[in-house]
């Protein structure tokens, strides 16, 4: 407001420097900071924002409160720091009362007045990393930070024997690089630390979270994280049925598949081992139909051109081991508008709601596009967001779609969490949050299996998939810190 730019220090560098925050956190949107030049401006510009964030204080709650009716014609959100010093009362009433106003901890980060910088930027509190373990991470890690070379982390990256699809790559080492250059760039977050997830480290948190299952379900994206994660676990051979030693094998086994990962009694209390299971279905859907129909991989589609959907829903609601699943989902990359998308993520959402299962965790892994010239021999990791929207055609792949896909996910478990969208007696149902690679995969279009470093069994063109090890490995790392943010200590 101008009565705080013209009467309180530092009003308006504060203002200033959240709106470079801001830019920095969602590099997709115009972030402007703005004086209003009176009290009803500012209401009116509070009222019609689609996103309202209020500080902890008074000043914005009544907008924040008389936004029912803008909620649900524009699909608005309002977010409170909750200040129990300030308003003790709305806690107790917003569940009732006012439940489209969604509340943050005012403990979850550290929080001060404006003029209360001692002389100093505001830009440097504003950028004061918060606790490694309060909920407020999950929101912030691999949001902000960039790629380092690291060949220390390159040397622990490596697996204990390659992948069967990448034991003949276009890499050549050396002495000066003896990995793939793709396997030697560690995230550096700006926010919250993203622990490197190790088979002792998931085997004591699952342990925590009384959890025996991670279930991975998607498309053949998702197929490589499940596989980098398993070798991740320190395994030697490649997670699914060896065609070759494997008696009876058909070809949708390499689509749908079952292992037990072994925790010794040195890395988890009673020894728990956990089950990874891949089931493939681009779509997320209920698809019920004979897997054994399935005989060559690029004909017997079932589910739409280029698309398999095999069935899991049975497999993850019938699950009757001891212990919660970890469900790890993620649909997109088969869908080409909009609506076809809302449309699908809708009916995984139903598909979710119908069934109970309590004390699990549901992530869905937002959606990661490719890059354009993958193939190019000098491609590194890109700096900005903005390096990577100047190199996305608006062509066949809808690649330039996915960052929407994105925004729709965000927003239905945004609601989800407010009491909105999921259906279901409380307590009943997953508790659902977002993975979110996006941000930080699509700053690396370099280690495509069509790159220069590339296998030499991957198609020339493929700008999509990774090889391995490399980016996908990051997203094994970002679920193992966010899980960790979520289990008791």
């Amino acid at each position: 407001s101008s009565s705080c730019v013209d009467h309180v220090e530092g009003c308006r560098r504060h203002g200033e420097a959240l709106a470079e925050e801001m830019g920095r956190l969602y590099p997709r949107a115009d972030v402007r900071f703005v004086v209003a030049i009176d009290t009803a401006e500012l209401y009116v510009r509070m009222l019609s924002a689609r996103y309202l964030a209020c500080p902890p204080g008074v000043g914005c709650l009544l907008p924040a409160l008389a936004r029912d009716g803008y909620d649900a014609t524009l699909g608005a959100e309002v977010t409170i720091v909750d200040d129990e010093g300030v308003y003790p009362w709305f806690r107790s009433m917003r569940d009732e009362y006012a439940p489209w106003v969604g509340l943050i901890d005012h403990g979850d980060f550290p929080s001060r007045a404006v003029g209360e910088d001692g002389g100093t930027d505001p830009v440097f509190f504003l950028r004061e990393k918060p606790a490694p373990d309060v909920k407020m991470c999950r929101l912030l890690r691999g949001r902000s930070g960039r790629w380092v070379q690291d060949m220390d982390y390159a040397k622990a990256a490596q697996y204990t024997k390659p992948l069967k699809r990448y034991r003949k790559m276009k890499f050549t080492p050396t002495d000066d690089m003896p990995y793939t250059s793709a396997s030697t760039y560690r995230w550096e977050d700006d926010y919250c630390p993203v622990q490197l997830v190790t088979r002792e480290g998931m085997c004591k948190l699952l342990g925590r979270m009384e959890a025996s299952r991670i279930m991975i379900v998607g498309d053949s994206l998702s197929l490589q994280f499940a596989k980098s994660f398993w070798k991740l676990m320190g395994h030697d051979d490649d997670p699914d049925p060896d065609k070759k030693t494997t008696e009876g094998w058909k070809p949708w086994m390499q689509y749908r598949w079952s292992r037990t990962v072994d925790c010794y009694d040195t890395f988890s209390e009673g020894g728990r081992s956990f089950t990874l299971q891949f089931v493939r279905n681009d779509l997320l859907n209920g698809e019920t139909s004979n897997i054994e129909t399935f005989h060559e991989w690029g004909k017997d589609y079932n589910c739409g051109t280029y698309s398999y959907c095999f069935p899991w829903v049975e497999d993850y609601v019938s699950y009757d081991t001891p212990g919660k699943t970890i469900l790890v989902t993620n649909l997109g990359s088969h869908l080409h508008s909009v609506p076809d998308f809302r449309r699908a993520f809708d009916s995984f959402v139903n598909l979710l709601e119908r069934h109970e299962r309590p004390g699990d965790v549901a992530l869905f892994r937002t959606t990661v596009p490719g890059h354009e010239g993958c193939q190019n021999p000098t491609v590194q990791p890109l700096q900005s967001h903005s390096d990577f929207a100047r190199s996305v055609p608006d062509d066949y792949k809808s690649w330039h779609l996915f960052s929407s896909y994105n925004d729709i996910v965000h927003r239905t478990i945004r609601e989800r969490k407010g009491g909105r969208t999921f259906r279901g007696r409380e307590g009943s149902l997953a508790a659902v949050d977002v993975l979110d690679v996006y941000p930080a995969t699509v700053l690396r279009p370099d280690g495509h299996e069509g790159g220069a470093e590339g296998c030499e069994r991957c198609k020339r063109d493929d700008c999509l998939h990774y090889a391995l090890p490399g980016p996908p490995d990051f997203w094994a790392h970002l679920m193992y810190s966010n899980l960790a943010d979520m289990a008791p200590r």
